[in-house]
């Protein structure tokens, strides 16, 4: 079991990572497309470096989802990511509080030629050390799990992160879910619809 819970971390780990450096879409070419497992991991996963994964994780409901039904477990594991879920919350609110400034600041270096890029890149490096340590928290929630739950269950979690990597994916492109998306033809001519989950098949 420990075998594999670790395997199982350091994949969403690492896609934690790639998430951060690599383009949503595309190869090393533009236009071209990802192999099927890059696209079933980075895309739904693409965001799992933020906030999200110890806030969805902390929670009773979730936690019933991946098979935890002992109570003494279920309030162990609350016990640990709660504070992980409210790190990450206080961190979002930073983040959201200097992207504000950064754009402002972004504004004001159309308007006035004297403006110092500085301060807006300063803005950004902020953001992104912000980020940073929202992934670590996503990491430390997940080796909460790797350390408490039987195998089956991990692959349980494994599933039901994915899955909700996936719809918060599709919300991003403002569709919910089960909806579909236009995927343009070949030829050129109008879009047609095409549902989101082959996108995610090989």
């Amino acid at each position: 079991m420990k075998k594999l819970g670790i395997v199982i971390v350091a994949a969403l780990a690492t896609v934690c990572v790639l998430a951060q450096d690599k383009p949503r879409r595309g190869g090393k070419h533009r236009g071209e497309r990802p192999a099927a497992g890059e696209r079933q991991m980075h895309g739904p996963m693409m965001h799992a470096a933020g906030a999200w994964v110890p806030r969805m994780l902390a929670d009773k409901a979730s936690l019933e989802k991946i098979g935890v039904t002992d109570g003494a477990l279920c309030t162990k594991l609350l016990a640990e990511l709660k504070p992980l879920k409210e790190q990450g919350d206080v961190l979002e609110k930073k983040i959201r509080e200097i992207s504000r400034e950064q754009a402002q600041l972004m504004r004001g270096l159309l308007k006035d030629k004297a403006s110092d890029p500085k301060t807006a890149m300063d803005k950004i490096d902020e953001v992104a050390k912000l980020r940073a340590e929202q992934g670590r928290l996503s990491v430390r929630a997940l080796v909460v799990l790797r350390d408490n739950l039987s195998s089956e269950q991990l692959e349980k979690a494994r599933e039901f992160i994915l899955e909700r990597g996936r719809e918060r994916g599709r919300m991003r492109q403002g569709m919910g879910p089960g909806r579909e998306r236009p995927v343009p033809p070949p030829d050129g001519s109008a879009p047609r619809n095409k549902p989101f989950a082959a996108d995610n098949q090989g």
